[in-house]
């Protein structure tokens, strides 16, 4: 599984459930931005979360900040989303690394597709920050394709990095999903 979508899967399992969940992309969270800072656990391995919410304010929809941590307390990912509604995240709480793979591409959203996109052309490790908007949910077993193209090469830390956009659209050419990454080159 991609480092987006552990990532996404755990800030998800990180709220209480029975409150909405503006991790799943559903027409109710339109953007989401992930830093990584190192590779996820092996799936199995217990990593903790710590958010934060910021209340709906002037027409604003909140926002929801969530962090991985290792059994350290390093910091190896976080994910921000704006949140439709005010949730009540659990301050810190224990879960499980996850191994599951998306089965099929008629089953996912276009923000999964773009993640997996990105994932297999650059290898989910290289990965350094992955921000999606949405515009339209993907229907059912509607068929999407996705597209790159390179903004930018430079050096920042040490690190050669390249900033990439990525289109996800239906065949009609319907703009469902974009993204922008950063990777490692």
């Amino acid at each position: 599984m991609s480092q987006i979508l552990a990532t996404r899967d755990l800030c998800a399992r990180a709220l209480d459930a029975g409150q909405p969940n503006p991790w799943i992309l559903d027409g109710d969270a339109a953007e989401q931005d992930f830093h990584f800072f190192a590779p996820l656990p092996a799936p199995g391995a217990t990593v903790f979360t710590r958010s934060t919410s910021e209340s709906p304010r002037d027409g604003d929809a909140g926002s929801l900040l969530t962090q991985i941590l290792d059994q350290h307390g390093r910091l190896l990912a976080e994910g921000w989303t704006n949140a439709a509604a005010a949730v009540h995240p659990n301050l810190q709480a224990p879960t499980t690394v996850l191994a599951r793979a998306v089965e099929s591409v008629d089953e996912v959203r276009g923000a999964d597709l773009l993640a997996a996109h990105v994932a297999a052309a650059h290898g989910s490790e290289s990965l350094r920050r992955f921000r999606v908007r949405i515009a339209v949910p993907l229907a059912g077993t509607a068929r999407a394709a996705c597209s790159e193209r390179e903004l930018q090469r430079y050096t920042r830390d040490g690190e050669n990095l390249a900033d990439v956009a990525l289109t996800c659209e239906l065949p009609d050419g319907t703009v469902i999903a974009r993204a922008w990454a950063t990777c490692v080159v």
